[in-house]
């Protein structure tokens, strides 16, 4: 009985860390985070007018969009729970330290801080 409850609680210890795939603060997988950001999004928060994430197999595309004309675009990743873009028109790099999803609201925040907010454009 002894040896059963040994198990027990180490099971219980270990299985947490054997966790497959990273994941966001929300507690989304990289691969899950992928899938909820894609499409458009209607600026809550934030400095532009609306920005999309789009993918085609393997290419990751990134628009933004301001007055209702393309502002700036480039390319975006998702690695460890982090969002990456690398803006084009300036070789710019931009990481948000965080994305949070809430219901058909992503909340994406930088290292010092700064927050924007965006709404799912349901087409």
């Amino acid at each position: 009985m002894k040896k059963f409850f040994f198990f027990l609680v180490l099971l219980l210890v270990i299985s947490p860390a054997c966790k497959k795939g990273t994941e966001s603060p929300g507690g989304f997988t990289d691969k899950e985070m992928v899938s909820k950001l894609q499409g458009s999004w209607k600026t809550i928060k934030g400095d532009l007018e609306e920005v999309c994430f789009e993918k085609d197999r393997n290419d990751f595309t990134y628009m933004s969009y301001l007055n209702g004309r393309p502002a700036r675009g480039g390319t975006w990743s998702i690695n460890n729970g982090k969002l990456k873009l690398v803006l084009s028109d300036r070789d710019e790099l931009v990481i948000y330290e965080k994305v949070i999803f809430t219901d058909s609201i992503v909340i994406l925040i930088k290292k010092d801080g700064e927050e924007e907010k965006y709404s799912k454009i349901i087409e």
